[in-house]
């Protein structure tokens, strides 16, 4: 018990591999957690979608989410932040 294992911290213990395995494992259970314990629910995803899509390569799009809802504004890029959409984003904010 009085021994060291100063071997297993060091990352070119046998090529690495043992610390490679434990990441790996570590990895493959929390995206198991992670899938198994959160669920996603995506509303008015054809919206999105459709905006996604007909945006413009020159346009951003900002997309918000409040983890309750997702709303997608198109933006212009260099306009400024007194833009139509931008009002039309503190508006949906002031509703909360």
């Amino acid at each position: 018990m009085g021994q060291k294992m100063e071997w297993a911290g060091r990352a070119n213990h046998m090529g690495g591999m043992p610390r490679k395995m434990v990441f790996m494992a570590m990895g493959a259970f929390a995206k198991a957690v992670a899938n198994l314990l959160n669920s996603i629910t995506v509303h008015n995803a054809d919206t999105l979608i459709r905006l996604v899509r007909s945006q413009p390569p020159s346009v951003p799009l900002l997309t918000v989410s409040n983890h309750m809802s997702t709303k997608c504004i198109p933006i212009t890029r260099g306009a400024g932040i007194y833009q139509e959409h931008m009002n039309e984003a503190l508006d949906r904010l002031s509703d909360g």
